[in-house]
């Protein structure tokens, strides 16, 4: 998936699991939708959020290759580690941010690596080709429904 559809995707998990994570802060929230949304790539030299983080990304691909231990389960649960460490409604948002880019990366033909470091890249039965018109209807699909959630 593409960086924007990554966003309005989270934006619309965040949206419907809000009242049951009965977020206190919904700013932070939200702020941590967005970076989660994006954190999983920053082992790809070329996403947006490598380029905002510009040394970091070169160093982590070294050691990981794109799609294994940052679109992984296991660091969704390195992530809970937060907790304590930065303010719930935050963390709680990078969390649905980066299980929300896991679960949409699992909707593209190379999928992710779920289970890291083991097993196979895992994808759902039903994917569509990154950056294809399938993807831009999915993109206005989640804008509009996030607009129905708040409205």
């Amino acid at each position: 998936m593409q960086y924007h559809t990554h966003l309005a995707f989270s934006g619309m998990v965040g949206l419907s699991m809000m009242d049951w994570a009965q977020v206190p802060d919904p700013t932070s929230y939200f702020f941590g939708l967005a970076i989660g949304a994006l954190l999983p790539d920053i082992d790809h030299p070329k996403s947006k959020i490598s380029n905002k983080v510009p040394i970091l990304p070169s160093i982590i691909s070294r050691f990981f290759t794109h799609r294994t231990f940052f679109h992984s389960l296991l660091f969704v649960g390195i992530l809970t580690f937060l907790y304590g460490l930065l303010p719930a409604s935050l963390v709680t948002g990078i969390i649905f941010g980066t299980a929300s880019h896991i679960l949409g990366d699992m909707l593209t033909p190379a999928g992710v690596k779920l289970f890291y470091p083991f097993g196979l890249y895992i994808r759902l039965p039903l994917t569509f080709k990154t950056g294809g018109s399938i993807e831009q209807i999915c993109f206005f699909t989640f804008i509009f429904i996030s607009y129905k959630l708040i409205s």
